[in-house]
């Protein structure tokens, strides 16, 4: 489906041929079911969900929502438009709380609950306080690199900042730890050319926010899946030959599964969804 299009009286009518109220256009496959449970969760409205092959893809859906002649919705990954001045906003226009769905999913409950299920235990084994360490430690060494990422996507610098993946950052092969020293050299080869004064503004902004929210969804993921399989694998006590078994597809696959499981108001997203549901129409 993603690599159809329709004209815009197409789309407006495509609920009909669906029998349901909204079509729902999302970037891309993985997101499908975050936004199907999100839309179960909080709305009344019977939906279809189309994903489009990425972002870019969704352009001409947003500029017919924000034109007002759309009778479909759109949810989309926010990545960095909340620090953009240009950022389209539209009641039928639905963006995560966070860069992307990785932001929501990746939580320490969430987590909690997929160490406990890798690992075979009870979840009274699962250290709690360990997941909370881990994830104010990501945090504490990610701030320099998660503004100077924000500042580059907003004007434009063309390099790339934050990669997809943390293991370049890891303290060592074993460890799940990102090293300080590593981010701060990086950091230093980056030869991006800043404004101070804007770096200042944007660190004043995320004050109020987990920088977390707002790094990179497949940077983010990456870290995690290193940290939980590492530690599901201490906590049922595996071997070198006896690994935790777990690829990408099936480590989002646990996040969606345990998201649905552990999605409630204590969620620091549940909130911001909740409200955002709300004005759909």
């Amino acid at each position: 489906m993603a690599n159809l299009e329709y004209s815009s009286e197409a789309k407006n009518v495509l609920n009909r041929f669906h029998q349901v109220d909204k079509i729902v256009y999302v970037e891309g496959q993985d997101d499908v079911p975050f936004w199907d449970f999100l839309f179960r969760k909080f709305s009344k409205l019977d939906i279809y969900i189309e994903e489009v092959g990425g972002k870019e893809n969704l352009k001409p859906y947003i500029d017919e929502i924000m034109e007002g002649d759309a009778n479909f919705l759109v949810a989309k990954d926010m990545d960095f438009d909340l620090f953009k001045s240009s950022i389209q906003t539209h009641h039928n226009i639905i963006n995560t709380a966070g860069y992307s769905i990785e932001n929501s999913l990746i939580q320490v409950d969430i987590l909690s609950n997929i160490i406990k299920n890798l690992s075979l235990t009870a979840e009274s084994k699962v250290n709690i306080n360990e997941i909370k360490d881990w994830v104010e430690s990501l945090e504490k060494c990610l701030k320099e690199l998660i503004v100077l990422g924000i500042y580059n996507d907003i004007y434009s610098c063309g390099i790339s900042v934050i990669p997809n993946n943390a293991d370049r950052f890891v303290k060592s092969k074993r460890s799940y730890i990102l090293c300080d020293g590593k981010i701060k050299s990086y950091i230093g080869g980056l030869n991006l050319n800043y404004e101070e004064s804007v770096i200042v503004d944007l660190t004043n902004k995320l004050r109020s926010v987990s920088h977390l929210d707002f790094i990179n969804g497949h940077f983010l993921i990456s870290a995690a899946h290193r940290f939980v399989t590492m530690k599901s694998a201490q906590l049922k006590k595996a071997t070198s030959k006896d690994k935790i078994q777990c690829s990408n597809e099936n480590f989002l696959a646990l996040l969606i599964g345990a998201f649905e499981l552990r999605f409630n108001a204590n969620h620091p997203h549940y909130s911001y969804y909740s409200e955002k549901m709300a004005l759909v129409a």
